[in-house]
């Protein structure tokens, strides 16, 4: 949303020229306070999402596998959570002490940091319920499979196909 509205009307947000006294400076502060404050909200709720989602995994399995545990990707959002933060304070700093070269050089080494995370914990992961629904599937698609398990007889399964053989006539 906030893009947007740059697009709309069009900010300039350079570091040399951000705090420069002239008719957008309010724009500019506003829309870097609204995107701050939208980063650190949205990465909150997410915590909350995963969190809640990791509490419903407990209960649809028994056994959590360790390809199926999802704290790897609160370790990430808590990770980002901490690079914003720390990169918004840090910038700050860099304002006021003229330093930005520091807060550039953080800057591209946390979010290199975080690509490879995401990168070597996205590889690692495997599909939750994929392989669970390609094995359902494999059984299911054994025609004899509801039957392997009955307790009938061999003598009522036979009364039970001609009476299903009278019934359709597909067998």
């Amino acid at each position: 949303m906030l893009e947007v509205a740059k697009w709309i009307w069009p900010i300039d947000l350079s570091a040399k020229s951000f705090f420069n006294i002239d008719n957008q400076l309010w724009l500019r502060i506003l829309y870097v306070s609204l995107l701050i404050v939208s980063l650190i909200s949205y990465n909150l709720m997410s915590i909350l999402v995963v969190h809640r989602h990791r509490i419903n995994l407990q209960n649809i399995f028994s056994n959590i596998l360790e390809n199926h545990k999802i704290s790897w990707l609160l370790f990430l959002i808590a990770a980002y959570l901490i690079y914003i933060i720390s990169v918004t304070l840090w910038g700050f700093w860099g304002f006021i002490t003229s330093n930005l070269e520091s807060v550039t050089f953080y800057n591209y080494f946390a979010s290199l940091f975080l690509t490879f995370a995401i990168g070597f914990y996205g590889i690692k992961q495997d599909d939750i319920f994929g392989s669970r629904v390609a094995d359902d599937q494999k059984v299911f698609a054994d025609k004899n499979f509801r039957y392997k398990q009955s307790l009938l007889s061999l003598e009522r399964k036979m009364e039970i196909k001609q009476l299903n053989c009278v019934v359709s006539p597909r067998c």
